[in-house]
């Protein structure tokens, strides 16, 4: 399964193709140095959101746009025992009491 990062890394180099733009453009906008650029690109590091939001800007795209809709919609939880199952999920106690009626 490719990992979010990877997909990430893979629109961006998608739109720099389709738009013509160089990764080490890229990078001068975004401050950073080239290594650490392409270790974004290749899913290796994680693009911050404020990144991914300054590359959105450069290319003239939403963040939708950018991410495409697979990644939009990606769901993942740290404890999928918990998402699958419920557990840890209960009534707080915040129901009015019917006692006496």
């Amino acid at each position: 399964m490719m990992t979010t990062s990877v997909q990430a890394g893979a629109e961006v180099r998608a739109w720099m193709a389709r738009l013509g733009i160089r990764q080490k453009d890229l990078a001068v906008a975004l401050g950073v140095s080239q290594g650490p650029m392409s270790d974004r690109l290749r899913g290796k590091t994680s693009f911050s959101i404020d990144e991914l939001a300054t590359i959105a800007g450069e290319f003239d795209i939403s963040l939708g746009e950018l991410l495409g809709p697979h990644i939009l919609q990606a769901r993942q939880s740290p404890r999928q025992d918990l998402v699958s199952t419920g557990a840890g999920v209960g009534r707080v106690g915040l129901e009015p009491t019917t006692k006496g009626l």
